[in-house]
């Protein structure tokens, strides 16, 4: 079993940080799991940057957040609209996530207890991508 660890970006004091330094263990012959920790690494280092361009690319075409924004809307409205919004998003991420039965078949993951407000991620294609925020 190989065991990958991620290292969070250093933020301002009064910023909570993404803690993505707890290891994550993925099993040799599942590729999906494989790519999980690389995938995670850069998405919460994008969100750290503010790299809006990068979190995009990494960003599901069919992105979901219950109200018909696209990736960019969200991450202005919802992510980067002010420190108090930041500071919710990289909480939420700094509770890891957790392998859940999505409505695709195929790996899927998400924050909390993949319930309305969380954020989900899915396999399509031999990649990992962020998929939105879970709905009712």
């Amino acid at each position: 079993m190989a065991t990958n660890h991620v290292h969070a970006v250093s933020q301002a004091a009064d910023m909570p940080v993404i803690d993505t330094t707890k290891p994550v263990t993925a099993s040799p012959g599942n590729s999906a799991e494989n790519k999980w920790a690389a995938f995670w690494k850069t998405f919460t280092a994008a969100v750290e940057r503010h790299d809006t361009a990068t979190i995009a690319g990494l960003t599901s075409v069919n992105f979901y957040d219950g109200g018909g924004s696209t990736i960019q809307q969200w991450l202005q409205a919802d992510v980067y609209a002010s420190d108090k919004t930041l500071a919710r998003v990289k909480g939420i991420l700094q509770k890891g996530v957790k392998n859940f039965k999505g409505f695709d078949p195929g790996p899927y993951k998400a924050t909390g207890k993949n319930k309305s407000g969380d954020l989900f991620f899915e396999y399509k294609k031999g990649k990992w991508l962020f998929g939105g925020i879970v709905g009712d």
